[in-house]
């Protein structure tokens, strides 16, 4: 019967499904109360903390630190078990949850829906929860993962989906709160610290130029404005959004506000507590005749009582922004504009053979350069994938992803995508070599060397060529769409892969991924400890 050596420093209690979570105490008296407490309600492996489920013990010594243990099962010869954080911040959305809970009961608000996220059955610690309250169409998102500028962009556009207004807290090494900045002055945080057998929560806020200022619970509450606390109302005020909201850069492309017919889907505009703007769904009408549909239109300035049957006019300056969700591959355009105006008779948009001039694009060529963008992200996967094929000797895995590109770029201008035609001519020559009846065998890689020495693959071997190709495309995506910690993860899966095709079989890819990890583990680094650029960095994070 083998015993469980790791030390566990959270629980939940009563059931596995349990979202009451509990800590042990560093202190031996305070963790004997602890037993004395809550041994007749049990301590479980909670599925929430990414646990398996199974049941634990107590351990309170005199030597260790007081920690939580699985029980032992004399039918099994190993406790299997993947939850990967076992430490006192592991259960902390356990003891966020009832706090924001409380606030929002507090405001004389309803109850909401909690929801938790996270690869809890990987053993995955959890990346965030949300509360939503149905019925006044708000959410409270808290996010305890770091995210980049995208994958945050489009969380946020989720959320709002539904036509809710978001308030966004962070965690307190959580460095995505660097992007609300710009456009706020400020970001709110959360923080748990030990409390005897729980987490003690502060909530507070934090300014580019000022740390986070903590305060409890108790002195926020959930308005109409978002959730705030009356002692940061001089942070508020000063920030962009309220001082002044013509500085807020807008992305995407330019555009001809005379161009376009706004046709709104709502009868006033909403607060968007992110960004300080007012938002509004609405139908554009292009000057050659075409629409986009259910557009979401950003405008620095509120407005009332829209017409759903009339057009009207964006006040300049005015961008647009195209995205598309890489799951569900749904497209949505952003129209940030100055404001909103009635059309008249005499302000209808121009036909469509009418010249804008030459410096500003017209807003028929947004979809040619919103395509354009989207397809060159998914050639530069499809690259990746083929740059792994063909190191790996593949040949039926390249010809699959150069029938995928060509598939693409076939229906498209030669002049158009010229530095991806360029990258993958090479790899075209290469498999008409290969597939030549006069050509050499197609190479396999050795444990001696990477030089192909027979056409036979055992079935192992075949195993982990396929593995290694599948790595190395995740690799390359994962490394597009900037996911730090996956790319870290998927290095570590590539090594023991390439190591048993070969020593040096794949090394030059693999450390073009870890120079790349190593840059953006260095600016994480500098930005959440305020260091120099350029300085050292700790161990931990140079591996």
């Amino acid at each position: 019967m083998l015993q469980d050596t790791r030390r566990v420093q959270t629980a939940v209690l009563r059931t596995k499904d349990s979202r009451q979570g509990i800590i042990m105490p560093f202190d031996r008296g305070e963790a004997l109360a602890v037993r004395r407490a809550h041994q007749y309600q049990g301590f479980w492996c909670g599925t929430l903390l990414g646990g398996c489920g199974g049941q634990l013990i107590d351990r309170v010594g005199r030597e260790r630190i007081p920690h939580f243990a699985h029980r032992p099962d004399p039918r099994a010869s190993a406790i299997v078990c993947r939850r990967e954080n076992l430490g006192v911040d592991s259960a902390d959305h356990l003891f966020i949850a009832p706090v924001i809970s409380d606030i929002i009961s507090g405001s004389g608000r309803d109850l909401c829906e909690v929801e938790f996220q996270g690869a809890f059955d990987r053993g995955e610690s959890c990346t965030g929860l949300t509360l939503r309250n149905v019925r006044r169409k708000s959410l409270i998102a808290v996010q305890l993962e770091n995210l980049d500028y995208e994958s945050w962009r489009t969380l946020d556009r989720r959320y709002r989906e539904p036509g809710d207004s978001v308030d966004w807290i962070f965690g307190p090494n959580v460095d995505t709160s660097r992007y609300l900045f710009d456009v706020r002055g400020y970001a709110i945080r959360i923080k748990c610290e030990n409390e005897g057998s729980r987490r003690r929560v502060q909530i507070g806020v934090q300014s580019r130029e000022k740390g986070p200022e903590w305060t409890e619970p108790s002195e926020w509450k959930l308005t109409d404005r978002g959730l705030w606390a009356t002692r940061f109302e001089k942070v508020r005020k000063l920030s962009p959004a309220a001082a002044d909201r013509k500085r807020i850069s807008t992305p995407g492309i330019p555009l001809l506000c005379e161009e376009i017919a706004v046709t709104p889907l709502a009868t006033r505009t909403r607060t968007n507590s992110t960004t300080g703007r007012y938002g509004v769904l609405a139908d554009l009408t292009l000057p050659d005749g075409g629409k986009i549909t259910q557009a979401y239109v950003m405008l620095n300035n509120s407005a009332e009582e829209l017409d759903t049957k009339a057009r009207y006019q964006l006040t300049p300056p005015a961008t647009a922004e195209f995205s598309r969700r890489s799951l569900s591959g749904e497209e949505r355009w952003t129209v940030y504009a100055e404001g909103i105006q009635a059309l008249t008779q005499t302000d209808a948009p121009p036909a469509h053979d009418e010249s804008p001039p030459n410096d500003t694009p017209r807003a028929a060529d947004w979809l040619d350069r919103a395509e354009k963008a989207d397809v060159s992200k998914t050639l530069q996967s499809i690259l990746e994938a083929a740059q792994s094929a063909r190191m790996l000797g593949l040949t039926k895995e390249l010809q699959k992803h150069i029938t995928k590109a060509d598939s693409i770029l076939s229906v498209r201008p030669d002049e158009h995508f010229t530095s991806e035609r360029r990258r993958l001519a090479p790899y075209k020559k290469w498999l008409q070599e290969k597939m030549s009846p006069h050509s050499e065998p197609t190479p396999i890689p050795s444990q001696s060397s990477p030089e192909i020495k027979s056409t036979t693959i055992s079935t192992e071997v075949a195993s982990i060529l396929s593995e290694a190709v599948d790595v190395f495309a995740k690799l390359g995506e994962a490394r597009m769409a900037e996911r730090k910690n996956e790319v870290r993860t998927l290095i570590s899966r590539a090594e023991k892969l390439v190591a048993d095709l070969g020593k040096t079989y794949g090394q030059s890819t693999l450390d073009k991924y870890r120079k790349w990890y190593a840059e953006k583990a260095r600016l994480e680094f500098e930005f959440s400890h305020g260091a120099q650029p350029g300085s050292a960095l700790p161990g931990r994070l140079k591996e």
